[in-house]
């Protein structure tokens, strides 16, 4: 018979690897801290496009996080009864759904602004423009990489049972590690 528990666990993770996004924009941006704030429209432009493009990207894997999560429910014999019973899952649908909401909100009102913004920059001086827009994205991508990660951390909890208090603990290592990413660039990954 086919392995269509181990599929759907194995698509889950990747997809959930890949949801990393909102830490290498905070490395992106963070990096570009270095260089100053006056707006160069060729290497912000660049850094733009990159920024841009992430949202649909994580469109598509959190679509992969919901349809596997919904998989593993009704593979494992539980139905989609835990989505209202079950704590841990009904948090990670309502933290999934308010990491849609930001990705949408940068996606279809601060990307734009901060786009139209940068595409100008030779015409007229936007920094003073620009970077609030960009400071407000910033605070959002580390609210986002502190959701990700807590759904990253209840997700574990569903597989490898601990304790609230061990919860407790790595959610507040979670906020320290966003708080720190948002802050300065990481160069090591965690420091």
């Amino acid at each position: 018979m086919f392995e269509w528990l181990s599929m759907a666990r194995i698509l889950h993770v990747i997809a959930a690897v890949f949801m990393a996004a909102p830490l290498y924009m905070l490395i992106v941006v963070g990096e570009r801290g270095a260089f100053g704030r006056r707006i160069d429209a060729a290497m912000d432009g660049y850094m733009e496009r990159i920024v841009s493009g992430q949202p649909r990207r994580c469109y598509a894997y959190v679509a992969v996080l919901f349809f596997t999560g919904l998989a593993l429910l009704i593979l494992t014999g539980q139905g989609l009864a835990p989505v209202v019973t079950n704590w841990t899952v009904a948090l990670k649908v309502v933290l999934t759904l308010a990491v849609l909401g930001i990705i949408t909100y940068v996606h279809m009102v601060l990307q734009p602004q901060v786009n139209h913004l940068v595409a100008s920059a030779g015409t007229e001086d936007v920094a003073v423009k620009v970077w609030p827009l960009r400071s407000l994205r910033k605070r959002l991508a580390a609210v986002c990489l502190f959701l990700v990660l807590t759904i990253v951390l209840l997700g574990i909890r569903l597989v490898v049972p601990y304790s609230a208090a061990t919860l407790l603990l790595f959610l507040i290592l979670a906020a320290l590690f966003a708080w720190r990413a948002f802050r300065v660039p990481v160069p090591w990954g965690f420091g």
